[in-house]
């Protein structure tokens, strides 16, 4: 049930760069930055005002939208503009990567320093030596065990996602997120506010991101710093497999693979022991690399056009 769940955690996460790939014509690597947001800001709601774990969580989804929205008129609308070109745009946004994982590690260090809480799985870290912890979000929920718990947090999610396509989005999507694509003109012809189509692209896209961070911690190890980065290519990969632009393919391809690396490093440490749990990153990285680079030779995209951004 873990290898499904985390499936279901990198299908969020795909869908979640699938929806900047469309609208902002480069691949954002700090897709993945709200992660630690949302998984940060789950944690601070849950031990300073007291609200149920559980519940914290669409809170923290919507603080990784904000924080989306943000770092899109702050950062990336400027270098779209300014350069005009997808690469330096995808480099901007890979520099943030790294300022980000860097800066949200430092600071949940001295929150542990300073916020003892049983959601931290580690001891108490000492103010005379700098180490990392961690979160496990021990959610309670009715007296259920630990398969039905994630059964009932995939199927709510869904519920609530799918909810929100058919209230308030899927027209949205049809006759603003695709033309937007493949014809931006058209929506300026039309008097549509691109801005706006834009901010709400990349609030949709930061929530997602966000609630597949506070999802984490539910099975393994989360790190509001190292989850951003241990989860960026696996997600990278998924979006190229699934064409960059579909919907479906990000939800299909993501869930494998998010399945697959689970379910395949049990396997492979159950046959050859723990330290292969440390290798089959590497393997995803390599695979990446030998897909962008034999069989995608034009780049991410063949034609990029900024006038709309």
């Amino acid at each position: 049930m873990v290898s499904v769940f985390y499936g279901f955690i990198v299908a969020l996460l795909t869908i979640s760069v699938t929806l900047t790939n469309i609208s902002s014509r480069f691949y954002n690597f700090g897709c993945t930055i709200p992660m630690g947001i949302g998984m940060l800001t789950a944690f601070l709601l849950y031990e300073f005002l007291g609200i149920p774990l559980l519940a914290t969580f669409p809170l923290g989804a919507i603080s990784g939208g904000i924080f989306s929205v943000v770092l899109y008129l702050m950062v990336f609308r400027p270098v779209i503009k300014n350069t005009r070109s997808h690469v330096m745009t995808s480099l901007a946004s890979l520099g943030l990567v790294l300022v980000f994982e860097n800066s949200l590690t430092v600071l949940s260090y001295y929150i542990n320093l300073h916020v003892p809480s049983e959601l931290w799985c580690s001891p108490v870290v000492s103010d005379r030596n700098f180490s990392t912890n961690h979160f496990h979000f021990r959610v309670d929920l009715f007296g259920l065990d630990r398969q039905s718990l994630l059964i009932l947090l995939m199927v709510g999610v869904v519920v609530v996602l799918t909810g929100i396509w058919k209230v308030g989005f899927e027209d949205f999507y049809r006759y603003r997120v695709r033309v937007l694509k493949d014809n931006p003109e058209l929506l300026k012809a039309q008097g549509v506010n691109i801005d706006r189509v834009q901010l709400i692209i990349w609030f949709t896209s930061g929530c997602l991101s966000a609630l597949a961070g506070c999802l984490l911690p539910v099975i393994t190890k989360g790190y509001p710093g190292f989850s951003i980065d241990d989860n960026l290519i696996i997600v990278a990969l998924a979006s190229l497999l699934a064409g960059l632009f579909s919907f479906s393919w990000a939800v299909v391809i993501g869930f494998t693979l998010g399945f697959n690396e689970i379910y395949t490093t049990t396997l492979m440490q159950s046959l050859f022991g723990a330290e292969m749990g440390e290798y089959m990153k590497i393997f995803t990285v390599i695979l990446w690399l030998i897909l962008v680079v034999f069989f995608r030779k034009i780049g991410l995209w063949e034609e990029p056009d900024f006038d709309y951004i």
